[in-house]
């Protein structure tokens, strides 16, 4: 992200305005950070968030400085590890070992070719879509659960649903539109992946066009 999330958001707000504004165009990315950084900011105390695609929850820490209640969900081991020796303590995060998906089944897991030297660093580019980063020997099979359906179990608003997973937004958004779901959620920050594959680029250029033409605007499909 061009702004960090985990940061206090004082220093987000100077950075965006004495930095980027006079001296950068505001891009898309930026404009789309500097809105999740300020939307966290507003969250009101137990707030509902899904952080998919967790990591080892940088931006969880940054939802529950808010004060929000987090589902987070992360399918590699290693981070989950690491994820759990920050919020292992803390009853408002919820680490679900598991990635999300359009339908549930248990998958492969690509990880990149420097997992070996550098986990942590190595997990962020962890992918249920193989692509040329990755290695030939450090994949694991992973549970993927329906994520839709999970969103529809919890009885309640979500606030801020975030997605990077690594390819996986497509097939999601795809049938959220379709169900109508995304309009049962605030607002919905994705980072999208069309590098990976001609099939994913052409697909997201779809998601984009149908967001522009339904007029759906809570989702934002340039965060990362």
């Amino acid at each position: 992200m061009s702004l960090h999330v985990d940061r206090p958001y004082w220093v987000n707000w100077l950075h965006q305005h004495l930095y980027y504004r006079p001296f950068k165009a505001r891009t898309p990315q930026r404009r789309a950070a500097w809105d999740f950084v300020a939307r966290v900011h507003r969250l009101a105390p137990g707030a509902l968030v899904l952080d998919c695609g967790a990591n080892i929850g940088k931006v969880t820490r940054a939802f529950r400085r808010a004060g929000a209640t987090v589902h987070a969900f992360e399918p590699d081991p290693y981070a989950q590890a690491r994820f759990r020796e920050r919020f292992g303590s803390d009853a408002a995060v919820t680490l679900h070992p598991v990635g999300v998906g359009a339908e549930p089944g248990r998958f492969t897991l690509h990880r990149t070719r420097d997992f070996a030297t550098d986990p942590e660093r190595a997990t962020i580019g962890s992918s249920l879509f193989a692509h040329d980063l990755h290695g030939a020997g450090d994949a694991v099979e992973v549970e993927v659960i329906d994520l839709l359906a999970f969103i529809r179990g919890l009885g309640r608003r979500v606030d801020i649903l975030k997605m990077d997973i690594e390819g996986a937004e497509v097939a999601i958004l795809e049938r959220m539109f379709d169900e109508g779901l995304h309009r049962d959620i605030g607002r919905i920050y994705v980072e999208t992946h069309e590098r990976f594959s001609p099939e994913l680029a052409t697909r997201t250029a779809a998601l984009r066009a149908r967001i522009a033409a339904e007029r759906i605007d809570n989702v934002d499909l340039d965060w990362h």
